[in-house]
C-alpha cells in the first residue's frame, strides 16, 4: 500500500494505555485513502498506525488483516491524515 495513503500518528508514552481492542477487518482503498472494513459489523475505520510501522507497506487491498488498537471518533493531535481522507469516514482505528 502506497504510504501516501495511510494515516499515522507520533506515540506519546501513555496513547492507547488500557484501550486495546482486536479489529478483524479487510483492507482498503476509498478515493485513495486507506480504510479497514470490520469483519463483523460492516464498519469503516481509517486506521492511523505510528510513524514507522511496517505494517503499512504490508498491507494489500482486499486482505484480512487483525489490528490491536482502540476506536475513536477522531484522530490523536498528533496524526498526519492523507487530504484523500477527507469524508471518507469519521471513524479512526488507532493501532497499537
Amino acid at each position: 500500500m502506497p504510504s501516501s495513503s495511510v494515516s499515522v500518528f507520533e506515540p506519546r508514552d501513555d496513547s492507547g494505555a488500557g484501550n486495546q481492542a482486536l479489529l478483524e477487518a479487510e483492507v482498503g482503498v476509498i478515493d485513495g485513502c486507506a480504510v479497514v472494513r470490520s469483519k463483523s459489523h460492516g464498519e469503516v475505520f481509517i486506521p492511523i498506525f505510528p510513524v514507522g510501522d511496517d505494517r503499512i507497506d504490508e498491507m494489500t487491498p482486499g486482505e484480512s488483516i487483525e489490528l490491536g488498537g482502540s476506536g475513536s471518533p477522531r484522530p490523536p493531535d498528533q496524526s498526519t491524515i492523507p487530504n484523500e481522507c477527507d469524508g471518507v469516514s469519521e471513524k479512526y482505528w488507532i493501532v497499537h
